[in-house]
């Protein structure tokens, strides 16, 4: 390699990005070859002090300091006081292709930062003034056009509205929580708000034996199978749905598309594996919570 030419062009980045022109005596130049690695890495440290995006990225995943980020946003002129939704989206490590296609869904949009956190985690960072947004719509569209186009799914989770700077790692976190707490208690579910966690939020730190004491207080162990599919995802849909028409048959069948005697033909199995009559409200209850745990911990009845 020739170290000289390589030491000019180095030179010409570092006046670049700096403004700063140095020379160097190649006379006294012990090792050309170190010197132009420290020239280098004069350029790389200033363009990362100086980029928007790393610097974003290290607010809100708690790698800088306050004073240090305040003193730097405030050169870089970024706004303090705006209402912004941090969108965490997990790929299958695959961030590259993914973030691809989110700057073709939102050209040249000023409103959104795009900020890599690994190779499988992106922080999407939407700003709004006026109307806001739906999150929920937009993390579903998304969601749909990444599946179209690259042909792989991904999960979101968003926090709640912040309105000042120094929200945005508490949003992060929350983002996270919200991942966490869907991807065990979402099912085939790929969207998870912050405000939409449901019983989730309170049972994903409940420990392992207190979620088997209420197992054992509730269900009848010796019906269970080892190998049971009443809590499996096609029961458990089964039974949210027949929730949510506040135990009506008729309109649950219809929902389903299922005849109503195959409807009372699940509801008998869940009785007679589990001891619960899900056509009583408290009972369905007990199932629901228990569903939920055994989604955290199926070891409890193995």
């Amino acid at each position: 390699m020739n170290y000289e030419q390589e030491l000019e062009k180095s030179l010409k980045e570092l006046k670049r990005v700096t403004g700063l022109s140095l020379s160097v005596d190649l006379e006294d130049a012990i090792n050309l070859e170190d010197t132009v690695k420290q020239i280098r890495a004069l350029s790389t440290a200033f363009k990362e002090k100086n980029n928007k995006n790393l610097i974003m990225r290290k607010w809100i995943t708690g790698n800088m300091s306050e004073d240090e980020f305040y003193d730097i946003a405030k050169k870089l002129h970024i706004p303090f006081e705006e209402k912004r939704i941090l969108y965490l989206i997990k790929t299958q490590n695959n961030s590259e292709e993914v973030i691809m296609i989110l700057k073709n869904l939102f050209p040249s949009n000023s409103n959104m930062w795009l900020l890599p956190v690994n190779s499988s985690d992106i922080i999407l960072l939407q700003s709004f003034y006026r109307k806001d947004p739906d999150p929920r719509k937009t993390s579903f569209e998304i969601v749909n056009t990444v599946s179209s186009e690259a042909f792989t799914q991904i999960k979101i989770a968003y926090s709640g509205i912040t309105e000042k700077i120094n929200d945005l790692p508490k949003a992060y976190q929350d983002a996270e929580f919200s991942m966490n707490v869907g991807e065990i208690f979402g099912m085939d579910e790929y969207v998870y708000g912050y405000d939409q966690l449901g019983i989730g939020r309170i049972l994903y730190d409940v420990p392992i034996g207190l979620c088997g004491d209420y197992i054992r207080e509730n269900l009848d162990f010796s019906l269970l199978k080892e190998n049971t599919q009443v809590f499996e995802a096609d029961m458990l849909y089964t039974v949210n749905c027949f929730l949510d028409n506040n135990l009506n048959i008729a309109e649950t069948a219809r929902q389903l598309h299922i005849h109503r005697n195959t409807l009372l033909y699940r509801l008998e199995q869940i009785e007679k594996e589990t001891g619960l009559d899900i056509r009583q409200f408290n009972q369905a209850m007990i199932y629901k919570i228990s569903s939920l745990i055994l989604l955290k911990f199926p070891e409890i009845i193995k």
